[in-house]
């Protein structure tokens, strides 16, 4: 310990004018202040700013310079052997000149710096978080740029062939690295990145410090067989570390869905018993898994989770087919991403369309027709109307409408759009309708009401709608207006009642009207209202802060569920009701069946079909629920979220 204190003394002191310099340095910046070149910015800023400047090329300098003179001069100039005469250890060598090294590295530049934090450390908070990230990054940056510069000196003063090998273990790596990087940016696991880097920081400075103490203890004052000791330790360490890494990272990505318990969030087909579900596994960082699963069956085809994560992911009606976007770049953030449709029947193989959209935005208007077969999109201000089979443009038309709240296609030739427009609290729904064959777009009709915003849903024929208008503050102008889909045309109003309004409500097959209706007291009723506008049951529910309409099924059956307004006031519960004599057949509660359809352009609800199960959550698990019998399904374990989809998106 000794010896490699006195060696390290001895280094030091023979580059003493280091310091001498770094005193300059430190006084550079106030006089710079001074000079009316720079009295643009305050002096506090000029002093930061240039304190910093001059502090990272110190710290650059003598990494490079201290890394590759620290052995490689001594080594080439036969000098080393000095040591070796006295006698002097090989450990006591190499750490004496490496902590000689590392401490001038971080001293001098800790110099300059110091009196422009002391004058100036408010002004150093402006970027970024404050000093003591950029000096931590100083740091680890000087560190391993010293470690750099040693083994290219090594290599280089060794004139040897043998650099050829080194230089394409170094291509491996630099390859490696970030192929291993990027399915963690697919799946927005930024922590997870940083954590991995950061190791293979620390491998690399341990693979340098252990290689160039087997370098002196083996090659002692041969510079090949330097080199050759060198290398036989350094790139077994990091090779090593990179494999570990790899392995890592291969379990990150490889989660089933039973794993996924953070965060989830599922999206189910309209029929069937397919879904889209996302979220985060145990124990595998920030990754984000997503899956197209079958409730049914508990097949699941593995997908990118922030592909769902922003958006964009839909189902044909029937069930039988998924669209997802995948981002093109290599990461999940990238604006473009392409098309891909995932047939659900058999072993069918994805199929990329080359459809390309230009932005990320979770509501892009596309929509794919019923069977599958068919997809039509926005592209700048044309749609295009696509065969999925052929990968042929069936028809592209100017549209002057920016973008469609809402589209679907009626049948395989004609696709119906319905656009909102807002101005000055009158709320316009305009519908329109392509026909793929005549490329012909025509007004079909318009529903006008007051209001800035509002919600659609049609039947699943097509055939009616419901809409319901928004004022500022969130409750309803004209909350239920039911007309006809294509031409706008009203067939039924429900009006305000003195202290009472609709909060939640749906559309049955039939044209069934119903509605969540709420009282001031918060006490609530479904009722159930015939296409003509008479009031068929009114069935009260208790006391709720919200109400909404989960599914139709079959039978002249309908799922209503009630919920506190915070979570924390109580639980939700489930009706089961008998729309044809208003009996409540099955009440459960602490359950929640959860469809996101935020994404989703297609206004209509699916058919009313054979058994299906619902992706439902409890306070623990995510299941398949079947509402008929009230059987459930073990999907996934749930995990505490902490955070909210946008500081997911956010990478926070």
């Amino acid at each position: 310990m000794n010896k490699a204190l006195t060696i390290g003394y001895r280094e030091v002191a023979e580059k003493k004018f280091v310091f001498i310099a770094a005193g300059v340095g430190a006084v550079l910046p106030f006089v710079l202040a001074l000079l009316p070149l720079t009295r643009s910015g305050t002096e506090h800023s000029v002093v930061a700013l240039s304190a910093a400047i001059f502090a990272a090329s110190l710290a650059v300098g003598l990494a490079v310079s201290g890394g590759s003179s620290m052995i490689g001069r001594e080594l080439s100039e036969r000098r080393l052997s000095f040591y070796f005469t006295r006698p002097v250890g090989a450990a006591a060598i190499w750490f004496g000149k490496l902590g000689a090294a590392i401490f001038m590295v971080l001293i001098a530049p800790a110099i300059v710096l110091l009196p422009s934090l002391l004058f100036a450390g408010d002004e150093w908070r402006a970027y970024g978080d404050g000093q003591w990230p950029i000096l931590g990054l100083t740091v680890v940056g000087s560190i391993v740029l010293l470690g750099a510069a040693h083994l290219l000196s090594t290599f280089l003063r060794s004139r040897s062939a043998l650099i050829v090998i080194d230089f394409v273990l170094a291509v491996v790596v630099a390859v490696a690295i970030p192929l291993l990087m990027r399915p963690l940016m697919q799946g927005m696991a930024f922590k997870t990145i940083i954590a991995l880097g950061t190791l293979l920081l620390i491998a690399f400075v341990v693979a340098v410090i252990a290689g160039g103490w087997w370098q002196v203890a083996d090659g002692r004052t041969d510079r090949r067989r330097s080199h050759i000791a060198l290398s036989r330790a350094f790139w077994p360490i990091l090779g090593g570390a990179l494999l570990a890494c790899a392995a890592y990272v291969g379990w990150i990505v490889s989660p089933g869905p039973a794993d996924i318990g953070r965060r989830l969030a599922t999206f189910s087909a309209k029929e069937g018993n397919w879904m889209l579900m996302y979220g985060q596994a145990k124990h595998r960082g920030d990754y984000v898994s997503g899956f197209i699963y079958d409730m049914d069956s508990g097949k699941a085809i593995r997908i990118g989770g922030s592909d769902l994560l922003w958006g964009g992911s839909v189902f044909s009606r029937d069930g039988n087919t998924a669209v997802v976007r995948r981002p093109l770049g290599k990461a999940s953030w990238n604006t473009s991403s392409e098309l891909i449709v995932y047939p659900l029947n058999g072993d069918a193989k994805p199929i990329e369309t080359g459809i390309v959209t230009k932005e990320r935005a979770p509501r892009l208007p596309y929509s794919v027709s019923d069977d599958g077969r068919r997809l039509v999109y926005q592209e700048g201000p044309n749609f295009n109307v696509f065969d999925i089979a052929t990968k042929r443009s069936l028809a592209s038309v100017r549209m002057n409408i920016e973008a469609p709240y809402w589209l679907h296609f009626v049948g395989p030739d004609v696709v119906r759009f319905y656009n909102l427009n807002s101005v000055n609290g009158e709320l316009a729904l305009t519908i329109y309708e392509l026909d793929v064959k005549t490329r012909n777009v025509q007004q079909t009709g318009e529903l006008r009401t007051k209001g800035f915003s509002g919600f659609l849903e049609v039947t699943p024929d097509g055939s009616k709608m419901l809409f319901r208008s928004f004022v500022k503050g969130g409750r309803a102008s004209e909350p239920l207006i039911v007309a006809d889909a294509r031409t706008g045309a009203r067939i039924t109003t429900v009006l305000h009642e003195e202290g009472m309004w609709a909060n939640g409500s749906s559309i049955l097959a039939d044209g069934t009207l119903v509605a969540g209706m709420m009282r001031a007291d918060r006490q609530v009723t479904a009722r159930f209202i015939a296409p003509g506008g008479a009031v068929k049951h009114e069935i009260p529910l208790g006391i709720a802060g919200r109400v909404s309409v989960i599914d139709e099924l079959p039978g002249n059956r309908v799922l209503v569920q009630t919920a506190p307004e915070l979570p924390a006031k109580g639980a939700r519960t489930v009706l089961l009701i008998d729309a044809s004599n208003g009996n409540i057949l099955r009440r459960t509660e602490g359950i929640a069946p959860w469809n996101d359809q935020m994404f989703d352009r297609d206004p209509r609800h699916g058919r009313v079909g054979a058994h299906r199960w619902l992706p439902t959550y409890t306070n623990t698990t995510l299941v398949a629920w079947d509402p008929v019998s009230g059987e459930t399904r073990h999907i996934a374990d749930r995990l505490p979220d902490g955070k909210s989809r946008g500081e997911l998106l956010r990478g926070e």
